[in-house]
C-alpha cells in the first residue's frame, strides 16, 4: 500500500523487525510469519492522516488489528476466534469487551471511511526514508469494515 514496494520489504521492514528483535510490537512474539505494519495518527476533525511509523505484528495481532480485513479474507468461524482471543489475551479483556472494542472500531472506522482524506508523513519519517514523501501523493482504495 505505501508506495514503492522495494522500500517497504527492504529497509523499512528490515528495520521495523531489528527494533522488535524479530518479535511482534503488540504481544511480544515470535512468529514465523511478521507483518510491517504502517501506524497512523488521525485527526478526525481536519480529516488529516498522518504516518507516525512502523510497527511489527504477528498474524494474530495483524488479524486483530485488520478484523473486517481478516474475516472477509479468511474462513469466518476460525478467524473471528483468532481475532477475539488474541484482542482478549492482549488487552485482559472477556469475549464480550473484545466484541464491543471490535464493534467501536467498526463505527469509528465507518466514520472516517465517509471523508476525503488528506495524507501527511511525520518530518522524521521523511528523513530516514525519503520516499514516504511520495505518499501524500497516493489515494488508497476504499475499504469496507466487514464483520
Amino acid at each position: 500500500m505505501l508506495g514503492q514496494r522495494a522500500v517497504w520489504k527492504k529497509q523499512i521492514r528490515a528495520d521495523a523487525l531489528a527494533k522488535t528483535n524479530n518479535c511482534c510490537s503488540i504481544c511480544g512474539q515470535s512468529a514465523k510469519r511478521l507483518v510491517c505494519h504502517d501506524k497512523w495518527k488521525y485527526d478526525d476533525k481536519r480529516a488529516v492522516a498522518t504516518l507516525i511509523g512502523f510497527e511489527i505484528h504477528c498474524g494474530d495481532c495483524d488479524a486483530a488489528t485488520h478484523p473486517g480485513l481478516a474475516l472477509s479474507i479468511y474462513p469466518r468461524e476460525k478467524t473471528e476466534k483468532i481475532i477475539l482471543a488474541q484482542l482478549c489475551k492482549v488487552n485482559g479483556c472477556t469475549k464480550r469487551e473484545a466484541k464491543e472494542l471490535i464493534a467501536k472500531a467498526a463505527q469509528i472506522w465507518d466514520g472516517r471511511n465517509k471523508k476525503d482524506w488528506k495524507l501527511q508523513v511525520e518530518p522524521a519519517l521523511v528523513r530516514q526514508y525519503p520516499e514516504l514523501a511520495a505518499l501524500p501523493k497516493f489515494t488508497p482504495p476504499p475499504m469496507t469494515f466487514v464483520i
